[in-house]
């Protein structure tokens, strides 16, 4: 009887073993899924408000070019405005490229668009720099940079687009882990019930043996 209490024993023992590892395997796997989510969430969020941000202050640097070329801003304010927007642009722009969550070929298609922006406005103000200002250097510089202006909003739009792409299929991969996580719980509660279940009938035999056995060292 004590060789069967205690085969019983070890069998519980094994399954509490069992149980724990399976338990141990859900958590990593729900672990890693909110994982996932949380840098999904927050990668894409970043991602896209970054794209919009370098696509208001590409606006406004036109914007910004464009009065001045109208003699709306004297150059002293002009250049006090302009070199503060590029500034941020530079900013964003080295925030995404840190990311690496874009399309590389936007992102570079963006980059490349933002220098051909600033050589065009380095050629406007040279232009009307001249003490006989060249008009129409200026004029043509002007309208150059306006189209690049639209194309730099472009891949910016695309970026983003992207972003949203990479959120689904990180959404997805995300429902992949949770659903393990829930089929490795399907079967860890079951056997959690059979090992309470069989625990408790052997703590039962177990009691059934030591009365019995102290019976039989006294009749010995």
């Amino acid at each position: 009887m004590k060789l069967g209490a205690r085969s019983g024993s070890f069998i519980v023992a094994g399954a509490v073993l069992v149980a724990a590892g399976l338990v141990y395997s859900a958590s990593e796997h729900v672990y890693k899924a909110d994982m996932s989510a949380a840098q999904a969430r927050v990668s894409t969020l970043q991602t896209y408000r970054i794209a919009q941000s370098i696509k208001s202050l590409v606006y406004g640097y036109q914007l910004t070019i464009n009065e001045y070329y109208s003699t709306v801003l004297e150059y002293q304010d002009y250049q006090g405005k302009v070199l503060q927007q590029k500034e941020a642009i530079d900013k964003e722009m080295a925030a995404l490229e840190k990311l690496e969550t874009g399309d590389a070929t936007a992102v570079g298609d963006l980059k490349s668009a933002l220098q051909e922006i600033e050589g065009l406005r380095l050629e406007l103000e040279s232009a009307l720099a001249r003490p006989d200002k060249n008009w129409d250097l200026a004029r043509e510089a002007l309208f150059k940079l306006n189209v690049v202006s639209i194309r730099a909003v472009q891949p910016a739009d695309r970026i983003a687009r992207i972003a949203g792409e990479n959120t689904e299929k990180m959404s997805e991969t995300w429902e992949g882990q949770q659903s393990q996580a829930l089929a490795v719980l399907r079967i860890v509660l079951p056997l959690l019930v059979l090992t309470g279940v069989f625990a408790a009938f052997t703590g039962f035999r177990i009691k059934q043996v030591e009365p019995t056995e102290e019976g039989e060292q006294v009749a010995a």
